[in-house]
């Protein structure tokens, strides 16, 4: 990254590295953004966080075992449409699920409002999508999230792909993985790409946090659901 002060350079490997991503990204003015990948594992998780403040893929050279991209914050033209919703938990959010009772103020990341999940209570608040346009070229999702976690056992961001009441895609990706500091709130990041063979009109997009390992409590904050798609054809 070349900014005012030179370049910055950052080495990663991990789930955990995301927060490392984030917090540069957030805080960057330079209008592009290179990632090279070379002999480990290139998690597709990266692109789409850095995809999330730097949209446009502008330049992308590969070989056997190495890729090199250049992505821009100037969005330009695009044939890219996106759906954005954001649950901060203060007010109702549109596409989710939302009761008053699972709400809690004693760990907040913004506002007077945090979800709390319990061994009581899995699952957290729920983003649901319907799939009512087929996408020419695939729907993507990226999911990102606060949480702050009472335990050590397993918890996860899921999202799934429903039809007709039953679940035909599931990805989750255990917090823990993203986990820096247990006595703190920490990100969490995830994505999925769906092609067009694999939906229908009717499909429904589904997110959530499960506090499968019944932690003492799981609070989440700032959840986060966007969805991408192009060039729809009826």
């Amino acid at each position: 990254i070349n900014t005012s002060h030179g370049f910055i350079h950052k080495r990663f490997r991990l789930y955990t590295d995301m927060a490392d991503i984030w917090n540069i990204l957030d805080s960057l003015s330079a209008d592009n953004v290179i990632y090279a990948w070379s002999n480990v594992l290139d998690l597709p998780e990266t692109h789409d966080i850095i995809r999330l403040t730097y949209p446009e893929l502008i330049a992308r050279s590969t070989g056997d075992r190495y890729n090199v991209s250049v992505y821009s914050k100037t969005s330009g033209i695009s044939e890219i449409s996106e759906s954005l919703s954001l649950n901060d938990f203060e007010n109702p959010a549109p596409g989710w699920s939302y009761d008053r009772t699972f709400l809690d103020s004693t760990f907040v990341i913004s506002g007077r409002y945090a979800d709390k999940m319990t061994p009581a209570r899995e699952f957290s608040s729920t983003f649901r999508f319907s799939v009512n346009q087929i996408p020419e070229e695939g729907l993507r999702v990226f999911s990102t999230m606060q949480y702050k976690q009472v335990g050590n056992n397993s918890c996860y961001l899921v999202i799934t792909v429903n039809r007709n009441g039953k679940t035909l895609y599931y990805h989750a990706v255990d917090l823990n993985a993203f986990t820096t500091d247990k006595d703190e709130w920490n990100r969490a990041f995830t994505s999925q790409q769906y092609r067009k063979r694999n939906l229908k009109k009717g499909d429904e997009i589904v997110v959530y946090c499960w506090n499968s390992g019944k932690n003492e409590a799981l609070y989440v904050d700032d959840f986060l659901v966007r969805t991408e798609y192009y060039g729809f054809v009826d």
